[in-house]
């Protein structure tokens, strides 16, 4: 759609070929500047009320939504399409993923439980799952025997292998981490920043400081690149944000001699919750 001054293509277009994404982009920035985004919205609930499984409609409804600051609407669709998908393993992965983009995490858990549950070899709802309980410090058991049903499927891949390092990490098995998060990391040259910091958080826990500081400033320097949110430029990361405050801290901690905030294990985790 190369014009807004069309409105009879428009129509075609919303009426036609709405579900496809292309189209859907054009026409959700056609009625953004016309003003017109509340028209639009009708017409995408109406699409979604038709087609739940249509990924590229709910997508587009949920973040409208989100974007609005109108978070419980965002949350009707999701549960609404849920509902309707409730057999879908895949489906329902993507919906888990959209429920993370709008805050809703522990919604997002749910929804990939229930998608292990209709399918207990779903990797990436193996890994995701696992990683989230990994990095509460909860389920750490069930955690990992998810990540590692994961890592079975997908045995090079660098994601799985990260969340396998990070559940054994808060295991307190601290060898074995190091060895999974450095296979992880591999020869990349553009390594994930998080996956750097585990990897420091690692190192430190074996007494190797200078080489977990050397991790920790190579995080730093990946965050600086814009390179290391391109994979999840949607979302923004809003663990990176956090991880550039805390490797400041660890990398002046270090740097002082003090002891390094690193990121709490199981045990320490559960103290800190009773104190």
């Amino acid at each position: 759609m190369d014009r807004l001054r069309l409105p009879d293509r428009v129509a075609r277009l919303a009426r036609e070929r709405i579900g496809e994404a292309d189209v859907l982009s054009a026409l959700n920035n056609y009625y953004a500047q016309t003003g017109k985004t509340d028209k639009w919205i009708g017409k995408l609930e109406a699409q979604r009320v038709a087609h739940p499984e249509n990924r590229t409609v709910v997508e587009q409804l949920v973040l409208l939504y989100a974007n609005q600051k109108r978070v419980p609407e965002a949350i009707r669709v999701l549960d609404s399409v849920r509902q309707a998908l409730k057999d879908d393993p895949d489906l329902l992965y993507y919906l888990a993923g959209l429920y993370t983009r709008i805050g809703e995490r522990q919604s997002s858990e749910q929804v990939l439980e229930q998608v292990v549950k209709l399918d207990p070899r779903h990797a990436p709802a193996c890994n995701d799952l696992g990683y989230a309980w990994a990095d509460e410090g909860t389920n750490l058991s069930r955690a990992e025997a998810l990540i590692r049903v994961a890592v079975q499927s997908e045995p090079d891949n660098q994601s799985f292998l990260d969340s396998l390092g990070w559940v054994l990490y808060k295991r307190s098995k601290f060898a074995e981490a190091r060895s999974a998060l450095e296979e992880a990391i591999g020869s990349s040259s553009l390594p994930d920043p998080v996956v750097l910091d585990h990897l420091g958080d690692t190192l430190y826990r074996l007494e190797k400081k200078p080489e977990a500081q050397a991790q920790w400033k190579r995080s730093q320097e990946r965050l600086g690149k814009p390179a290391a949110v391109a994979a999840d430029a949607a979302l923004e990361r809003d663990e990176l944000k956090q991880l550039r405050l805390q490797l400041q801290q660890k990398l002046k901690q270090a740097e002082a001699g003090q002891p390094v905030s690193v990121s709490p294990v199981a045990e320490e985790a559960a103290k800190q919750a009773k104190n």
